[in-house]
């Protein structure tokens, strides 16, 4: 990015600033640069620092800044405050935790060199956050083949902030279902072994969905499955369009016979 770099030197009043920059302890208050050159300028004051942290006073300002800065630097991350989207996307609780904890995931395990900046508004800013050797230590690591105490790592699980919900909807969030530890990242073990008969047929159902195939041979969709989860899937195959659905099962509830075209009983 040097090309925007070489611009900037040129002029004395710059020059100026980077070398009060480098001799001033303190507060530099730079006035006069319009709204369209701030990110530009900012970028260049930022060259040779290591860590850049760009306070707005707003969330609006700062997703502006965000979305300019990240095609200078590629290492560009925005900081939430807690009690603020961005995105205008429905995201609450977990799902912005989880934005503020990429962030700070990045910071942690930041071994070399790289610049990295970090984009955010004075209410984040002002967060109490812990030490990153604090932030470290909090890790859970798990290796491949390792033995581990399952409850003691529910009980971690929840001490970090996490919840135990009897389904996983989003980050944050973990299940336990027997001997497994259910979340969005969990490891499939071969062939599946891990999961239930329920969950290999709703994976297989996925998976044929997927294709996107114009014909669907259903055979024994409801087996290992418990009523309210055939009736859903059973319906939201039937209300796929342009689809040939062929469905094969010992019995069906009448309520879903009716949702398709020709039902054909054999041995009735």
């Amino acid at each position: 990015m040097l090309a925007f770099l070489e611009p900037l030197e040129e002029l004395a009043d710059y020059q100026e600033i980077v070398q009060k920059r480098g001799k001033t302890e303190g507060i530099l208050q730079i006035a006069g640069c319009v709204s369209s050159q701030k990110t530009h300028l900012m970028y260049a004051l930022g060259d040779g620092f290591e860590y850049r942290v760009i306070v707005f006073s707003s969330e609006e300002k700062a997703k502006q800044a965000y979305e300019e800065y990240k095609m200078l630097e590629e290492n560009t991350f925005l900081y939430p405050a807690k009690d603020l989207l961005f995105y205008h996307a429905d995201i609450k609780g977990a799902a912005l935790t989880g934005k503020r904890m990429e962030v700070l995931k990045k910071l942690t395990e930041k071994k070399n060199r790289e610049p990295v900046t970090v984009i955010t508004t004075a209410d984040a800013f002002l967060d109490g956050l812990p030490s990153k050797e604090k932030l470290w230590e909090s890790r859970i690591e798990i290796e491949a083949g390792a033995v581990i105490d399952f409850q003691k790592l529910q009980e971690e699980l929840v001490h970090l902030g996490y919840e135990r919900e009897s389904q996983i909807e989003g980050p944050g969030q973990f299940a336990v279902r027997g001997g497994i530890l259910d979340g969005l990242d969990t490891l499939v073990g071969e062939n599946g072994s891990n999961f239930s008969g329920g969950e290999k047929q709703r994976i297989n159902l996925a998976r044929a969905f997927i294709r996107d195939s114009k014909i669907l041979l259903l055979d024994e969709v409801s087996a290992n499955l418990d009523s309210v989860t055939t009736d859903f899937i059973e319906r939201t195959v039937l209300a796929l369009e342009g689809k040939t659905v062929i469905s094969v099962a010992h019995k069906m509830p009448e309520k879903l016979a009716e949702l398709y075209d020709e039902v054909i009983r054999v041995g009735v």
